[in-house]
């Protein structure tokens, strides 16, 4: 599986092309507009915030009971009223996932141009974990814009 793009960590595949985003799995997928650069394998992620949840996530496997550290680099490129959930969960529901969660935090909702840094930790409950951007906290009815890069996950 590496020569198809996966990244590794202790010989775990951990998922595909950690870097594009836009090869993530979504909820609302029309709702999403990407832009990878190849060059600084960043993503630009705009979304429609129009009801329901709107989500970016992407399976692990991870050994139960194992803590790990997921970071990522963001720029909040149009600010909010309220942060984006950067959370890992044990399943993906349609909703804020807050009971689905082994750890939620949130991304700035103040509007930068320089990237800042927002980890997770988590203690794995399960093989398969997710790690998800929830949208759906969002205002309704609104656009917004979000750059990442160097998504980066570390068994501790």
């Amino acid at each position: 599986r590496e020569s198809e793009g996966y990244s590794k960590i202790s010989n775990k595949t951990l998922f595909v092309d950690p870097q594009n985003i836009s090869k993530w799995n979504k909820l609302y997928d029309d709702r999403f507009s990407f832009e990878f650069d190849n060059n600084t394998k960043q993503t630009k992620v705009t979304v429609t915030s129009s009801g329901g949840w709107e989500i970016l996530y992407v399976p692990i496997n991870v050994t139960s009971g194992k803590t790990y550290k997921v970071s990522v680099d963001y720029i909040n490129n149009t600010g909010s009223y309220q942060g984006v959930g950067f959370q890992i969960l044990n399943k993906v529901d349609n909703l804020d996932n807050l009971s689905n969660s082994a750890n939620t935090v949130y991304l700035s909702n103040t509007k930068s141009t320089d990237f800042q840094t927002i980890t997770n930790t988590f203690t794995a409950t399960q093989s398969t974990m997710y790690i998800a951007f929830n949208f759906g906290m969002l205002q309704d009815n609104s656009t917004y814009t979000y750059t990442f890069r160097n998504i980066l996950i570390q068994e501790q």
